[in-house]
């Protein structure tokens, strides 16, 4: 059947196509811009981002730490943690860390493969790859402290943390950093960074 619109009608429906074509484009500027800062991708889910930096209720941020990826040295916190205190260390981001068998990319725990799914947490001399927190023995074989737990695709592992009163050593544990590249992320997930949050009681 076919519907003969007055002009009022059309006007209005023009105004609305006119309408809709706006909310389009401006939602496509948003998101090209959070593409180009790194807040988003093609694809992936990036509200756990927000979650993953707010404080968690009963804490607050103490200090940000991007993790160095380039050496066993790591950094020391420029606070000490309290004692007495149980403080959450929350590790989110990746970064790219070689080929293998295939471009991987590393997180608090462990280093995979976004394309074919391939997830490890020791190369192959048994060095137990990931974030340490006072532990920068590397040793093949020797377990990593702490074990973040199982692998999330999210890529945010938090643990609790007693202060004993000294500042804390972060590192990353690997058996060849030649090929790491900490600038290089998965998209989406920001750099391999650690976050202390202090208790606020």
């Amino acid at each position: 059947m076919t519907v003969e619109w007055g002009s009022g009608e059309r006007d209005t429906r023009r105004a609305r196509r006119a309408s809709r074509r706006c909310v389009s484009l401006v939602a496509g500027l948003v998101v090209a811009v959070m593409l180009a800062a790194g807040t988003a991708s093609a694809g992936h889910d990036v509200s756990f981002r927000a979650n993953a930096i707010a404080p968690p209720h009963g804490y607050k941020l103490q200090q940000r730490i991007v993790v160095p990826g380039l050496n066993p040295g790591g950094v020391t916190s420029r606070a000490p943690l309290s004692a007495g205190k149980l403080y959450l260390l929350r590790v989110t981001g990746t970064f790219f860390t070689g080929l293998g068998v295939g471009p991987g990319f590393g997180d608090a725990e462990y280093i995979f493969n976004p394309h074919n799914g391939h997830v490890i947490d020791r190369c192959k001399d048994g060095t137990d790859l990931g974030v340490g927190i006072n532990d920068t023995n590397i040793s093949p074989g020797q377990a990593k402290t702490p074990h973040w737990g199982s692998f999330r695709r999210s890529h945010v592992y938090t643990q609790r943390f007693p202060g004993t009163g000294a500042r804390i050593r972060v590192d990353y544990h690997d058996c060849g950093y030649g090929d790491n590249r900490p600038h290089t992320q998965q998209p989406g997930t920001g750099p391999l960074t650690l976050w202390i949050y202090a208790p606020t009681g």
